[in-house]
């Protein structure tokens, strides 16, 4: 036979009708594309936050106790800056409350090691080795380490240090240092907080209520009370 031809009836009114209907839903498919018709638009919304942001949230969700998303709020801060060394401490001192001491000192660890002059990210380490580790050379050293960095809060570390002998039953050498942070810590005023005092105070009181020296126990106590009551 010759070449394949396509035969059109017409006056198919079946065969229109589906032609039509046929062309309409094209059509109709054809406007949506073009954009005349109504089409779901997906929205992707972006982080505008900063990490500094982020970890000001944490500390807010924190102090409210909504631990979860205050977590949440420190690794956003992370995800935007991983050299954020506040965001590791943040969640290292989380984790120290919340009893998870190989969290905490992971993130502390990497808090020192984005910002290894921060004095206060070295004597945190401390306190995780005296409370939750109970090993008071580590704490020591990093006690010290803390007054290598930042001498000018060497008052804060010492009185670390002092705890650290008060536990290893060198009560003479702790109130030596407690006596020392003492004489260094700045009084309370409008640019000073009471609270260096206060835990010194606390501290030597801990001494002689182990040592049974109740007279120097009677004069800390209502130095401490004092201070407490005028701060």
């Amino acid at each position: 036979m010759g070449k394949d031809i396509i035969r059109y009836t017409p006056n198919n009114p079946a065969r229109d009708r589906n032609v039509r209907n046929c062309l309409l839903f094209t059509a109709s498919w054809l406007l949506l594309l073009s954009g005349c018709g109504t089409m779901p638009q997906i929205v992707i919304t972006k982080d505008v936050l900063t990490s500094e942001e982020h970890a000001r949230l944490g500390l807010i969700y924190e102090s409210k106790g909504e631990t979860e998303n205050a977590i949440s709020e420190y690794r956003k801060a992370i995800e935007k800056d991983k050299n954020y060394a506040t965001a590791y401490f943040n969640l290292g001192n989380i984790y120290l409350k919340n009893g998870q001491y190989d969290k905490a000192e992971n993130y502390y660890l990497s808090a020192v090691e984005k910002s290894p002059s921060n004095g206060i990210f070295y004597n945190n380490l401390a306190w995780l080795y005296i409370y939750g580790k109970n090993d008071m050379d580590a704490a020591e050293r990093y006690a010290n380490d803390a007054i290598k960095a930042d001498p000018a809060k060497a008052y804060i570390y010492l009185d670390t240090l002092g705890v650290i002998y008060t536990y290893r039953k060198d009560f003479k050498k702790a109130e030596d240092i407690l006596k020392d942070a003492l004489n260094h810590t700045p009084p309370p005023d409008d640019n000073n907080d009471s609270q260096p005092l206060i835990h010194i105070y606390m501290h030597m009181a801990d001494i002689y209520n182990k040592t049974g020296d109740t007279e120097k126990l009677k004069d800390v106590t209502e130095k401490l009370l004092k201070l407490i009551q005028t701060h």
